[in-house]
């Protein structure tokens, strides 16, 4: 019985090891896919028009997360174009 419960505690840490293995491999590949997408996003936001675009429809659409977002790439491009929206809406 010893050598079997050794056996399947040896298994059960095999398994968690790979399992942590996986999650860590999926975080870096997000973490990768990421970089690629902020940076293209950061290249299209750099053109008013996308600029402008991209911030009508988080304004229309009330996308709460993305909005506290468009005051850093207001910040970033040197830009006031969320507030200057909301004061023409107003």
């Amino acid at each position: 019985m010893r050598k079997d419960s050794k056996e399947i505690e040896l298994l059960k840490q095999e398994y968690k090891e790979k399992i942590q293995k996986a999650k860590q491999k999926e975080k870096e590949r997000k973490e990768k896919l990421c970089k690629k997408l902020g940076s293209e996003i950061i290249s299209l936001l750099d053109k008013d028009d996308f600029r402008n675009l991209f911030f009508d429809y988080i304004q229309k659409n009330n996308l709460e997360k993305i909005k506290s977002l468009c005051s850093e790439v207001d910040d970033f491009f040197n830009i006031n174009y969320t507030n200057n929206k909301e004061d023409k809406s107003n």
